[in-house]
């Protein structure tokens, strides 16, 4: 038996399966998460597309020290 068929026979897996999908299938946390990447859209345009050698050769910051100094902090 697989590890993957094993998480399938197990009630708490089962339980948070369930609960993630009824939350997430919600239109409100959609709009939610639509919106939230709107806001922050440069967050999330550095996060996915921007290679971390060019933040760190430019400015000698790791891609995240940098989206959270920039953003967060």
């Amino acid at each position: 038996m697989s590890i993957h068929e094993k998480m399938k026979n197990n009630e708490i897996y089962a339980s948070v399966e369930s609960a993630l999908t009824d939350r997430f299938s919600s239109s409100m946390y959609g709009t939610f998460v639509i919106a939230w990447c709107l806001w922050n859209w440069q967050a999330v345009y550095i996060t996915f597309f921007v290679d971390q050698n060019i933040i760190f050769q430019s400015l000698h910051q790791f891609k995240i020290d940098y989206i959270w100094v920039t953003y967060y902090g």
